[in-house]
């Protein structure tokens, strides 16, 4: 079960890694830079100015516990892993701070409340194709990072690029950071679903050109 545990927290790292590596290039090492606290405090510094973060000396157990982890699990399964910009997070850190994923109650009245779609009668009075690939019909924008705000802003990306039949415009996770700051527990993951109670209450969200992140 720990085992199992383990993997677990490696894929969810290294899915992680997958959203912001379009931002950020990921940081590679080699089993050189694990050979002592002497070579492992060098490699995180290099780690640090890499990804433009402070190495701080309370962080560096995790930092040498995450690096030996990816180089044991990367020799047991066969995979190239590397340092993200978690690098000296625990997993429930960078869990609490960046996931998604629904927490108890947390869905809101308004929302426990939409109708459900009657999908025989979809598919009874319109004819679905085989497969559809969003991208190519440019209602998807480029991979930006991971975190609640943004998954938030991507999916009302495509849904109004579907609906509009018009190419996605990239919206603002920083207008739902600053505009849900009152509600939501910013350390505990933020909330997709009061983001998007906040999107239809103001009557939309702005753009990333006007309100960059």
């Amino acid at each position: 079960m720990k085992r199992n545990m383990t993997l677990a927290a490696v894929a969810l790292l290294v899915a992680a890694l997958a959203l912001v590596a379009m931002v950020q290039a990921i940081f590679y090492f080699t089993a050189e830079d694990l050979e002592s606290d002497e070579d492992l405090w060098e490699l995180y510094g290099r780690w640090a100015a890499h990804h433009e973060v402070v190495r701080e000396p309370g962080r560096f157990p995790t930092f040498k516990a995450n690096a030996h982890m990816l180089h044991s699990e990367q020799r047991d399964v066969g995979e190239l892993m590397a340092l993200n910009v978690f690098g000296d997070k625990s997993f429930d850190e960078v869990m609490a701070t960046t996931s998604c994923l629904k927490r108890t109650g947390e869905l809101l009245p308004e929302l426990e409340q939409l109708p459900v779609i009657d999908l025989d009668l979809v598919a009874a009075t319109r004819a679905l194709p085989s497969k559809v690939d969003w991208r190519y019909a440019n209602a998807v924008t480029d991979v930006k990072n991971c975190c609640w705000a943004f998954a938030t802003a991507a999916a009302v990306e495509g849904l109004h690029a579907i609906k509009t039949k018009s190419a996605a415009v990239s919206l603002s996770p920083q207008f739902l950071l600053d505009c849900t700051y009152p509600y939501i527990d910013q350390s505990s993951g933020g909330s997709r679903y009061k983001a998007l109670a906040l999107i239809k209450k103001v009557g939309g969200i702005s753009s990333e050109s006007v309100y960059p992140y």
